[in-house]
């Protein structure tokens, strides 16, 4: 058994109802496909919300970011080509139309959606 498989099945026993996904069941064209009507909102934009959010966006998913305006990451985003009011926001209230929130500070992040991702 190689170590995927292993800890398959080691969070199989400890949660019963977990199942995975893995990219042969999410093909990019299905992933854009299935998301092309939502929006993912990062909430920071240090090392994870920099990192998720250029992949996600390089890979056609629309992607919104919110940071202080002004600060080292609103600078930082800029530079990577988020834009102020288009794709780069001030705060959670200005994206309140997102579907998904990703939020990103420090080490710790929480993520939510509106429905959880078919089977």
């Amino acid at each position: 058994m190689n170590p995927i498989e292993e800890t398959a099945k080691l969070t199989h026993f400890v949660f019963p109802n977990f199942s995975f996904l893995s990219l042969t069941d999410w093909p990019l064209p299905k992933l854009q496909e299935y998301l092309k009507d939502d929006t993912l909102a990062l909430i920071g934009y240090g090392s994870q919300g920099h990192g998720q959010g250029l992949n996600a966006r390089d890979n056609g998913i629309n992607v919104i970011v919110g940071v202080r305006e002004g600060g080292e990451s609103w600078k930082q985003a800029q530079e990577d080509g988020w834009v102020s009011l288009a794709s780069l926001f001030v705060s959670e209230a200005d994206i309140s139309e997102r579907t998904w929130t990703n939020r990103k500070f420090s080490s710790v992040s929480l993520g939510s959606r509106k429905d959880p991702l078919p089977h």
